[in-house]
């Protein structure tokens, strides 16, 4: 209390209970709940951050926060539990320059939250959405009005074709990042119509990009997702990064396609399941010689090749990897593709700063394991200092 009636003002304020709150009593909660304490209305006045994290009912805070807190540009909810979700979308809507809002964790509806992003719709930048889901199928329309939008990340939040429908028309003229990731199957196990995977919406949004996308990821299901890396690469030819999980041979074909039109890559990962591996051993030639040269950051470690492969690949390959990383099966031997990565190293005028091989058994009494492969490249110092 002390400290509130001392300081003049916050610029931040971090409430991080994670890990405690749910040993904490109802009075060891008020002594953290700063925002109700006397002096308050001064002291944070002229708030800009706030983070706020932990399993403890927050609507005090919230309720308080929105009479006197109107300048945060960022705000931060982690591990949620009993949130308040109400309150929080008042506290968003009574602010004048709103320009990141994080959520992560507490698996509760976000609709009132999403929603009150319409009064935002001059300032927020960064939307990141994390174990979540929408009873109100229009939830997302908060986010049409929001025309400088530049980040849009959506992680386990169930989203559904109705979801993303209020956005289908929308052009978001400064997007630039896209990552949607959802939960493994869940279009198997539920085959209601409000269960439909968003396909033809996710397509809609990236085409109405018009190729300011220099990020997407896409840690999904791409079988529910058909001709989505076809639309990438038609429509955005300014990609830096692309993350999918491209696992099995009918990605393939669009994976070169994409790999063909654009040619400013830089960073190529391939997500999916332990112990789902894809064997590229048949496309590592052709990937190699359509890779673009500006790619630096490799990771193919849900995909798994033998050392034949990894030699053709790095014989075709024109770009000069900085980080390249990947699965394979061996004797417990990995000198075969030590060697050929010590072989590319020389002929691209590089060296390899740190080669990490980890193996783990594959089974009872079996003589092969499974091998993780990772490297990092740099330049030679004798080429730096000629420079």
């Amino acid at each position: 209390m002390m400290l509130m009636t001392k300081c003049r003002s916050f610029d931040k304020l971090i409430l991080d209970m994670r890990g405690f709150s749910r040993i904490l009593s109802s009075q060891s909660v008020s002594y953290i709940s700063l925002s109700c304490f006397p002096g308050a209305s001064e002291c944070l006045s002229r708030l800009t951050e706030f983070f706020c994290g932990g399993e403890f009912y927050k609507g005090d805070i919230f309720n308080a926060m929105t009479m006197y807190c109107k300048d945060l540009y960022s705000i931060v909810i982690v591990d949620t539990y009993r949130s308040a979700i109400e309150s929080l979308a008042n506290l968003i809507s009574v602010q004048k320059r709103l320009q990141k809002f994080s959520w992560t964790g507490g698996y509760e509806d976000l609709s009132p939250i999403t929603l009150s992003f319409s009064s935002q719709r001059e300032n927020l930048i960064e939307v990141q959405l994390e174990n979540a889901f929408f009873r109100d199928s229009a939830a997302l329309e908060g986010l049409a009005p929001c025309q400088n939008l530049e980040s849009l990340k959506i992680a386990e939040c169930q989203l559904t074709a109705a979801n993303l429908k209020p956005l289908v028309d929308v052009t978001f003229p400064r997007l630039q990042v896209l990552e949607i990731t959802d939960v493994r199957d869940i279009y198997y196990l539920d085959h209601h119509e409000d269960s439909i995977p968003p396909s033809d919406e996710l397509n809609a949004i990236i085409r109405r990009a018009n190729g300011t996308l220099r990020e997407i990821r896409l840690n999904l299901e791409l079988h529910f997702y058909p001709s989505i890396i076809d639309t990438i690469a038609e429509c955005c030819p300014n990609l830096k990064v692309l993350a999918a999980s491209i696992k099995d041979d009918e990605q393939i074909p669009e994976l070169l396609n994409l790999l063909n039109s654009c040619r400013r890559l830089e960073s190529l990962i391939i997500h999916g399941y332990n112990g789902n591996f894809f064997t590229a051993d048949s496309i590592m030639p052709e990937i190699g010689s359509t890779i673009p040269e500006t790619l630096q950051y490799l990771d193919l470690t849900k995909w798994t090749f033998k050392a034949p492969a990894l030699n053709m690949f790095l014989s075709n390959c024109n770009a000069e990897l900085r980080y390249f990383s990947w699965h394979c099966v061996v004797n417990n031997n990995s000198e075969e593709y030590t060697t050929a990565l010590e072989n590319y190293a020389q002929e691209k005028e590089l060296e390899i700063g740190n080669l990490q091989v980890e193996f783990r058994d594959s089974g009872f009494g079996w003589c092969q394991c499974v091998c993780n492969i990772s490297v990092e490249l740099m330049e030679r110092s004798s080429k730096i200092e000629e420079l």
